[in-house]
């Protein structure tokens, strides 16, 4: 998400020259902000009101495969959102438009969904009929030819289960690990993400100061996820796994960010679109994890309506860009990521 640039608010003098009257952002803001409160009270679910609006924008885009998507996605948006959003949609939605921001509209998840180039449908989903494709072993080449380039989903068991993370990560140690180190947390807070997945923990200060029996789960469940940006966190990091000896040097981002998912079993995400510009691999540390993979809305005609796979503890799988999925643990899950350069792909 891009930042909010605010400014003051509009004052009772300076109204009628306010930007934002005459029927400007403010009263769009107003006008969204109803709609939101009327789709509340609708019962409609957020998927089937998320896949009405998809398909809406994608339904347009094939039928002009020509017109470019930002510019149809921006005709199409406030038509769409007055005849489609009449149900439950998210809270993001009533804060498209924002009266104190110097921009009309604000970088929102709808909109990135809208701007996003299309996927090659039949290259991304072929030979997934009967699920997605699992391997002991497999070569570089075949790998970057047949799942890289293509963007399909594989998994490969038992690849990193010598490696030392699968005996030495954990809450513990990663809690110690940073705590070693002056500053390390406060570095990682400033610099690099962390996702709450509605667990109430939001940074990762609190992450590591919850009490010991929350930490082995005995108390409110909590599953989260961070992006490392501290070296010398990172050096440590790296002595206890390797890079995977089927994923080329050349497409992997290995010199840069670690990402770690750790928490309780159960739903450690809800389904929502990775949207991040590029695929990734992820070995499953601890535990085991479930992920649902579904369709992008401009592929449901010629892929799978959902895909599961299991990752066991040592498995490495390797996943859709982007993909809406997911993920549920079994006991105590762990979970390294890694994503893939654009070079070579």
């Amino acid at each position: 998400m891009t930042g909010k640039k605010t400014g003051e608010k509009p004052n009772g003098s300076s109204k009628d020259k306010s930007p934002t009257s005459n029927g400007g952002p403010m009263n769009i803001d107003k006008e969204l902000r109803t709609i939101y409160v009327d789709a509340l009270a609708s019962g409609m679910s957020e998927e089937k009101i998320r896949r009405c609006f998809l398909s809406e924008v994608y339904g347009q885009a094939r039928l002009q495969k020509y017109t470019s998507l930002r510019v149809l996605g921006a005709v199409l948006l406030p038509v769409v959102l007055a005849v489609v959003f009449r149900g439950t949609i998210r809270a993001e939605l009533s804060d498209m438009f924002h009266p104190s921001s110097m921009c009309s509209v604000d970088n929102n998840m709808y909109l990135i969904e809208i701007a996003r180039p299309l996927n090659n449908c039949s290259a991304m989903c072929r030979g997934l009929e009967n699920g997605v494709p699992v391997v002991e072993n497999i070569t570089a080449e075949d790998f970057l030819l047949n799942f890289v380039r293509p963007a399909r989903p594989l998994l490969v068991t038992g690849v990193a289960k010598h490696w030392p993370a699968l005996d030495v990560f954990s809450y513990d140690y990663f809690k110690n690990l940073y705590m070693s180190h002056e500053n390390a947390v406060e570095i990682n807070e400033e610099e690099c993400q962390f996702f709450t997945y509605g667990s109430n923990i939001t940074t990762m200060s609190e992450l590591f100061n919850m009490s010991e029996k929350r930490a082995r789960l005995e108390g409110d469940p909590w599953y989260i996820g961070w992006s490392n940006c501290e070296e010398r966190v990172k050096k440590t990091l790296r002595q206890s796994y390797e890079h995977p000896q089927f994923i080329p040097f050349a497409t992997s981002d290995h010199d840069n960010l670690d990402w770690i998912f750790m928490g309780a079993s159960g739903p450690g995400a809800i389904i929502h679109l990775d949207n991040v510009g590029k695929p990734s691999w992820q070995a499953q540390i601890k535990g085991s994890k479930t992920w649902s993979l579904l369709p992008t809305a401009e592929c449901e005609s010629e892929c799978p309506a959902r895909l599961d796979v299991r990752l066991e503890k040592g498995d490495i799988s390797k996943s859709l860009k982007p993909r809406l999925l997911k993920q549920t643990g079994n006991e105590f899950t762990l979970m390294l990521r890694k994503r893939l350069r654009h070079a070579l792909i």
